[in-house]
């Protein structure tokens, strides 16, 4: 009877260890691989009102854990393929799904259908893309540490993806994060917080930070340059001129990098300007794009000239490309986006703004800052793949 009473208690012991172990093994995966409750496993009201994905085609992340359950590494495995969302919340037919990944062949119809009800269907996109990186974790102790070499206190880079640069003021730091270009495993684009100059710096109450922006290009072998803001909007400094004001002037930072400015051109897509860069007597040429047409925090009002913008900068074939803002996240979130969807479109005939969007806040916080600029994707897209002849700004396509 005794040998009995053990063998249950025994039995009991480790059933509910092993329930303790799944539950805790569904919390990790949960926690480290951002995988959203199935509403099968919730309450209906709760599978409608707040969940609002059907299902999800993808697995990102590979975890790999020791008998405590501790996570000692996290492996990409797959890119995330299709996300669907419920007809309840988007007004189509009961019968039909939205798919986030879209034919560019059917893409101009699709465009009609996910702009009805005031953009619903996007709405809830960006709405998921905001609640899956809210419940990501992912440590910004050395931005933090050097808080006032940030233009912003609350954009950050990751520590696990920083550029780190060999330089001696602020130990090398630098608020840019290397990001990857379409289906590649090393990074195409440098996105980088606009640098402060002097004045900035001293009003904020921070430091400057044009010579760590040159250390970069120069220790990246950077040869190509993305701005997207101008230096002063409304009256409020977003980035400084850190190229020289007149051509041929030349300008020292840092000590040992001299640019000169070469050229300066304009026409109705961009201003385009060419620098010789000198640095321990290496001689380097390096053009910057600069899109002007661009308000803070919106999308642009001339669709059709941002996607000949991008069309632009992808001729260039050095990588990686230095892309930039003010903030270095919103507007150069975008632009990555935008050419990493359309090199995609091109090489597969698939675009899918969803996933692209999710990868980059992955690498970097905030990418796509709002949802005018996450809508500006999509509009943008349509001239890209389905270019029409030059229309007036802000005269849709669809």
């Amino acid at each position: 009877m005794v040998l009995l009473i053990l063998f249950a208690w025994s039995y009991y012991r480790d059933s509910q260890r092993r329930l303790h172990y799944e539950a805790r093994k569904r919390a990790v995966r949960d926690y480290y691989l951002d995988e959203p409750a199935s509403p099968a496993k919730l309450k209906p009201a709760q599978a409608q009102t707040e969940i609002n994905v059907e299902e999800v085609k993808y697995m990102e992340r590979k975890l790999k854990t020791d008998e405590n359950m501790n996570v000692e590494a996290v492996e990409v495995v797959e890119r995330p393929r299709q996300l669907y969302l419920p007809h309840l919340i988007t007004g189509l037919m009961p019968a039909e799904s939205v798919s986030t990944e879209h034919c560019i062949s059917k893409f101009p119809s699709i465009m009609k259908l996910i702009h009805k009800d005031n953009n619903r269907v996007l709405k809830e996109e960006f709405k998921f893309l905001d609640d899956a990186q809210n419940r990501r974790y992912q440590l910004t102790t050395t931005a933090t540490m050097h808080n006032d070499f940030n233009r912003y206190h609350d954009v950050l880079p990751f520590d696990e993806n920083r550029i780190a640069l060999s330089h001696q003021i602020g130990n090398g730091y630098i608020n840019a994060s290397p990001i990857l270009g379409f289906n590649t495993k090393t990074y195409h684009f440098i996105a980088a917080m606009g640098p402060m100059d002097a004045d900035e710096a001293y009003d904020r109450g921070k430091r400057a930070t044009v010579d760590q922006f040159w250390a970069m290009i120069v220790q990246k072998n950077v040869q190509h340059i993305v701005m997207l803001t101008e230096t002063t909007e409304n009256g409020v400094a977003k980035c400084a001129q850190y190229w020289p004001k007149d051509v041929g002037e030349a300008v020292n930072y840092d000590g040992e990098i001299t640019v000169v400015l070469v050229t300066e051109t304009h026409d109705n897509i961009c201003t385009t300007r060419e620098f010789n860069v000198e640095f321990k007597g290496y001689l380097r040429r390096i053009r910057q794009f600069h899109y002007k047409s661009w308000n803070d925090r919106m999308g642009v009002e001339n669709q059709w000239q941002l996607a000949r913008f991008v069309e632009r900068v992808m001729q260039v074939k050095d990588r990686p490309i230095l892309v930039h803002c003010s903030a270095g996240i919103g507007r150069t979130g975008v632009f990555i986006a935008l050419f990493n969807i359309y090199d995609r479109a091109k090489k597969e005939g698939i675009v899918n703004v969803y996933e692209e969007v999710n990868n980059l806040r992955r690498q970097r916080r905030g990418m796509v800052l709002t949802l005018e600029q996450y809508i500006c994707i999509y509009d943008t897209l349509l001239y890209l793949v389905d270019p029409p002849v030059a229309p007036a700004a802000g005269v849709k396509h669809y």
